[in-house]
């Protein structure tokens, strides 16, 4: 529920123009949703990604940043059994954000993270997603156990992007 995640803040106003920054000007040049790469904001100590998207007129736009951790946790409650792995990459394989503990960055701004770093039945879903398998309920093995896969297309500034979800 995206009402859990909305944070206020009580900070005194700091200038702030968007025009500044480099999302503001790619989605003046494009009619979708965008999405930027995930960066460390200093304001909150946290990896987050920025969606923004223009009006119909062309003269507002929208933008909010999500922090990671936000939607790992969103992600966490939509799986279907406790066991359940959720990640969402871009079309490339880079990983965008998981469940189950999994974020692009390692907490404190460690490390990103590396492929190794996923389950298998993900890593299975990642590989059959980037050669253009997609459905749902993909039987796959791993260590011994009976996976489901579920490969889904989700599209942000007219890129292609997926979400895998392995349930044993």
């Amino acid at each position: 529920d995206l009402k859990e995640v909305i944070r206020r803040n009580d900070e005194p106003f700091q200038y702030f123009d968007p025009r500044e920054h480099e999302w503001y000007r790619r989605v003046m040049g494009v009619s979708g949703v965008i999405k930027t790469e995930p960066r460390f904001m200093k304001k909150f100590d946290s990896m987050a990604v920025i969606f923004a998207q223009r009006s119909e007129g062309g003269d507002v736009v929208l933008a909010t940043s999500v922090l990671l951790s936000d939607l790992r946790d969103m992600l966490e409650k939509e799986l279907p059994t406790p066991d359940s792995h959720l990640t969402l990459f871009q079309l490339d394989g880079t990983p965008i954000a998981g469940a189950r503990g999994m974020t692009v960055r390692e907490p404190e701004g460690g490390r990103l993270r590396t492929l190794s770093d996923f389950s298998k039945p993900t890593l299975a879903g990642r590989e059959m997603a980037m050669t253009g398998v997609r459905g749902d309920g993909i039987p796959f093995s791993a260590d011994g156990k009976d996976w489901l896969l579920f490969i889904e297309n989700f599209g942000l500034e007219g890129a292609e992007n997926f979400m895998i979800m392995a349930v044993p």
